[in-house]
C-alpha cells in the first residue's frame, strides 16, 4: 500500500513516473516512527474519482520498517517529456517522405 501511495505522490506532486519500479528498487528501512509500546498510524489520502472526487484516508500501522523506492535514473518527468515529444512530433511532421 506504501510503494502505491508513493508513486501517486511523486506522479501528482512532481509529474514524475519511476520507470523501473520492481522488486529490486525497493529498499526496506528503519521506520524511525516506530515505537513498540505505541499503536500509530499512517493516514494517506487521496481522491476517490469513482466517487465524485470525494476524499478518502486509508490507515496503515507504523511497522519496524518501512518501504521506500529507489532508483530513480530511468524516471520521467512528464512536463519536460511531453514538450520534447510534442516537438519530436511536430518535426517529424514537417519533414518530407523523401528525409526519412
Amino acid at each position: 500500500m506504501q510503494i502505491l501511495f508513493q508513486t501517486e505522490y511523486l506522479f501528482h506532486k512532481y509529474k514524475m513516473a519511476h520507470g523501473d519500479l520492481h522488486v529490486n528498487n525497493i529498499m526496506y528501512t528503519y521506520d524511525y516512527n516506530y515505537n513498540i509500546k505505541k499503536k500509530q498510524y499512517y493516514e494517506y489520502r487521496y481522491f476517490d474519482y469513482g466517487n465524485n472526487g470525494v476524499e478518502r484516508s486509508i490507515y496503515v500501522p507504523v511497522e519496524k520498517y518501512i518501504p521506500k523506492i529507489i532508483d530513480f535514473d530511468k524516471s520521467l518527468f512528464y512536463l519536460n517529456y511531453m514538450a520534447e515529444a510534442n516537438e519530436i512530433i511536430t518535426k517529424l511532421m514537417e519533414l518530407k517522405i523523401g528525409e526519412f
